[in-house]
């Protein structure tokens, strides 16, 4: 935990000016603060493969919304607004970009004519397949200092607080997740 540092008039020196003396002062509450130390863990790390992916010329929402489509058989608008906690108009955009860049393409629902379903291009899937690849490299590097059981621990707490604090009963990450395993399940 942080400390903030607090300089006090603690005497004067041989030559008469004023010493300070550092003392421990209260600690700030946002470094106690749970979402505030979360927040910031995530910026970092992330900001981080955001400049990786900058240098590349690859926008931070092409990469998000290609990872959150990897692996899935297409997912709709709202869904993907779900998952990537944006909004729909905003993905709609970033959708709109990238069936003009060519790496997703639209298609209508088999199930529901009326819903419209976004999945990855073959050009999608090679991009997304190589980023994957680089984040996973970032995400070791990141790691690299901590040892199996901290990494492990890590992972179940944060999948814990996820589901602690309202992932189900907010059920949008949750759902999209179960409707992308389901579909995945019925095209198998």
């Amino acid at each position: 935990m942080t400390v903030a540092l607090a300089a006090a008039i603690d005497g004067v020196d041989p030559l008469g000016k004023p010493m300070r003396r550092i003392a421990e002062a209260k600690p700030r509450f946002l470094d106690s603060y749970v979402p505030y130390l979360m927040a910031q863990a995530s910026y970092l790390i992330s900001a981080q493969f955001h400049r990786h992916l900058a240098a590349k010329g690859i926008r931070t929402s092409v990469w998000r919304l290609l990872a959150t489509l990897a692996q899935t058989n297409g997912l709709t608008v709202g869904e993907l607004a779900d998952e990537m906690l944006l909004q729909q108009p905003t993905v709609t955009k970033i959708v709109d970009r990238l069936v003009i860049e060519g790496l997703v393409e639209r298609a209508s629902s088999p199930d529901d004519r009326r819903k419209v379903i976004v999945d990855l291009t073959a050009r999608g899937s090679a991009l997304i397949a190589a980023l994957q690849t680089e984040a996973t490299q970032h995400q070791s590097a990141v790691l690299a200092a901590y040892s199996k059981v901290e990494i492990e621990t890590l992972f179940r707490v944060l999948r814990t607080v996820i589901d602690r604090n309202g992932a189900r009963e907010w059920g949008k990450p949750r759902l999209a997740a179960e409707l992308r395993d389901r579909r995945k399940a019925e095209k198998d």
